[in-house]
Formats: C-alpha cells, sequence, structure tokens
C-alpha cells in the first residue's frame, strides 16, 4: 500500500541523494562515503528481510510506521543508527568470514579496543 511506498521513499531518496554527494565529494572515500555505504548494507538487509519473511511484516501492526522510525534513524546524523548496528550487529560475525577465520566473533566493546602496545627497548 501507499504506507510501503512511503517508508522506501524515506528509506532512498534522502540517502541516495547523500551517498552521491558523497561520492562526488573527491577521490578518497572519507567518513560521508563510509556512512553511506554502512547505511546501505544494513537497509539492503531490511529489504531483503523484508522480501524473505513477508509473513512476520504482515503480523507485526504498524511495521511500515515503526520500519520509518527505525530508517530515519539508521541515517540520522544525529544518531547514525547504521553504524552502530554494523559495529554491534553485523561486522562481528561478517568480518571474520571474509579473513576466512573460524574463530567466534568478538564482542562490539572488544571490537573497537587498541592491541596492547609491545614494550620499547630501553
Amino acid at each position: 500500500g501507499g504506507i510501503k511506498l512511503f517508508s522506501d521513499l524515506i528509506g532512498f531518496l534522502y540517502p541516495a541523494y547523500m551517498s552521491f554527494k558523497a561520492l562526488e565529494g573527491g577521490k578518497t572515500v572519507d567518513g560521508d562515503a563510509t556512512q553511506w555505504m554502512t547505511y546501505w548494507i544494513i537497509f539492503s538487509s531490511l529489504n531483503l528481510f523484508e522480501s524473505a519473511a513477508p509473513y512476520l511484516v504482515e503480523h507485526i501492526k504498524f511495521y511500515y510506521f515503526i520500519k520509518c522510525g527505525g530508517v530515519l534513524w539508521l541515517w540520522h546524523p544525529s544518531s547514525n543508527g547504521a553504524e552502530v548496528i554494523y559495529k554491534s550487529a553485523v561486522r562481528p560475525y561478517i568480518l571474520p568470514m571474509l579473513e576466512g577465520s573460524s574463530a567466534t566473533p568478538k564482542p562490539a566493546a572488544a571490537a573497537g579496543e587498541k592491541e596492547p602496545e609491545a614494550k620499547k627497548d630501553e
């Protein structure tokens, strides 16, 4: 219906515009481009979930209103929700697969910690 279209437009129009601006900003991938790539990973995953499990979407009352709020949270500059979800729920599980590691994913807090520095010779 109309609310699904509205939620898809919220999730696409402004982020697409900002992604274009970030990509045209220079030849290097800066913070804006990284933030928008992260957004598209999370947004695409959400849409894939909707397509794969339509029966769940149909049983959640006001799903598309909730989606509108969630999508705004994902891309709004004051929250950067896509980065929060990526760092806590996606990266710890996908990165080991990309590295070919069979290690268990690190918790979100441990993933951002610095490695201990080696002792310096005196």
